[in-house]
């Protein structure tokens, strides 16, 4: 059991690094440090966002 959670964890690791490197590339090099991390939390977060958005769009058709 053990075993698989750090297999998990270490997935998720991955992820988020090739993650960073995506978000600073050369054409981003000047980014500062909060910059950064606001940009790596949103990119993680997008799926999170896309979901809040969808469920907010459907009550607003819900209300007409």
């Amino acid at each position: 059991m053990l075993n698989e959670l750090a297999t998990a964890n270490f997935a998720a690791v991955e992820r988020l690094f090739s993650m960073t490197k995506e978000v600073l590339s050369a054409k981003r090099s000047s980014l500062d440090e909060v910059n950064f991390e606001e940009l790596v939390l949103l990119r993680g977060n997008m799926n999170l966002l896309d979901k809040m958005s969808q469920e907010d769009t459907k009550e607003g058709e819900e209300d007409l």
